[in-house]
């Protein structure tokens, strides 16, 4: 079949929508509407319910991961300050043993190996009954900020 030179194309006929109950017999066949249910839709189609909440999931575990590495940040932080705190804590009190033992003058060099500061040493009594007092310092560097740590520490014995 031709119209003016052009050649027209058979369509396939199309399905209709609406189906035929054939459990009737023939004389009492019913016209159903079109089922709505989920098998209907194209596959990868979601519910118009459901559309504005598309990929949320992703959302929510990327938020769940950053939350996740900012306490583990935190966590690492906090270890590593209080491991610092302790390192004070132990050179005061080297610092403090040897300033009792030798002097003031000697326990500077204790607390430079030591990696802290000597900012304070005072004999406290007499030549028999004294005690020592140091305070030293020590800074604590994370992510390029540093803070100052301080501790002080008592040694010798005090006649009751």
């Amino acid at each position: 079949m031709s119209l003016g030179g052009a050649v027209a194309a058979r369509h396939p006929p199309q399905r209709s929508r609406w189906r035929v109950d054939e459990s009737q017999p023939s004389g009492d066949q019913a016209i159903k509407c079109p089922a709505k249910t989920a098998a209907r839709r194209p596959p990868g189609r979601s519910s118009p319910q459901l559309r504005g909440e598309r990929g949320s999931g992703t959302s929510l575990a990327l938020a769940a991961i950053i939350v996740g590495c900012l306490l583990a940040v935190a966590l690492l932080g906090g270890g590593a300050y209080a491991a610092r705190l302790q390192q004070v804590s132990q050179a005061a009190d080297l610092v403090a043993v040897s300033a009792a033992a030798k002097g003031c003058a000697a326990a500077g060099g204790v607390a430079a190996g030591n990696e802290v500061r000597l900012t304070s040493c005072q004999r406290h009594g007499d030549a028999f009954d004294q005690v020592v007092s140091v305070v030293v310092e020590g800074d604590f560097t994370i992510f390029g900020l540093t803070h100052l740590v301080s501790r002080t520490a008592y040694a010798g014995r005090l006649a009751a």
